[in-house]
């Protein structure tokens, strides 16, 4: 039975993120945390993103992330995540547009205003900002700042919990001779899968979970967006 389920969760998962437009921030996560309030977690996560930019006309960049973060539970199934990392940029379509990592920071914040049973609903806000321009031969792109706020739906199964809803998105950003970019696409959806792995690592006490997310901006395949997320309480 719980293999039958974890197929059905993957099917719907990759069909629902290929049918999803995609301009996020980072990686979300479920609304209901698995943090009580007060308890730590350590996590690493990464990825690949698309969003465009539009300064007078329109820009598909791709950015390949990689971070560290602590979560912090607010209690209620609430909580915090901080995040640090790289980020680079390359452009897809558009301008033509290559850059080196850069580090960036970002914060989450969210958790279930309804928490039932097998169902919860509420909101994650997040932010990230990067740290240094983009750099592309004198080119730059700098104080590239993106916000996006998430109405999750969580559903609880007997071997992963699923969690999709609508997102709204703002970004901006100065390119060289004071150019402002602005992100032309905010409205999107997102979907994901949270698996919680075997305890008892790395600490008696711990618990261990691995996130899936899938968007996509074009329904396009080879666009499509993925982040993934590994986090242990201690």
């Amino acid at each position: 039975m719980k293999k039958t389920t974890a197929l059905f969760l993957t099917v719907i998962f990759v069909v629902f993120g290929a049918m999803t437009p995609s301009a996020r921030a980072e990686h979300f996560g479920p609304v209901r945390s698995f943090l009580t309030a007060g308890e730590l977690s350590l996590g690493v996560g990464g990825g690949v993103l698309h969003d465009t930019w539009t300064a007078g006309g329109d820009s598909l960049f791709r950015q390949k992330t990689a971070y560290a973060k602590v979560g912090f539970g607010l209690g209620s199934a609430w909580a915090l995540g901080l995040r640090g990392g790289v980020v680079d940029m390359d452009s897809v379509t558009g301008v033509d547009f290559s850059s080196s990592p850069v580090p960036f920071v970002g914060a989450t914040v969210g958790g279930p205003i309804y928490q039932g049973k097998t169902l919860s609903l509420g909101p994650v806000v997040q932010v990230s900002y990067v740290l240094k321009p983009f750099d592309n031969d004198g080119v730059e792109i700098e104080d590239m700042i993106k916000a996006s706020v998430a109405f999750m739906a969580q559903l609880e199964l007997e071997d992963a919990s699923l969690y999709f809803g609508p997102t709204l998105s703002f970004g901006d950003a100065t390119a060289t001779g004071n150019v402002d970019l602005e992100l032309s696409k905010r409205y999107a959806g997102v979907m994901g899968i949270r698996w919680r792995l075997p305890d008892n690592w790395p600490t008696n006490e711990s618990k261990t979970f691995l996130d899936f997310e899938l968007s996509n901006d074009d329904f396009q395949l080879n666009r499509s967006d993925l982040t993934v997320e590994l986090n242990v309480t201690f």
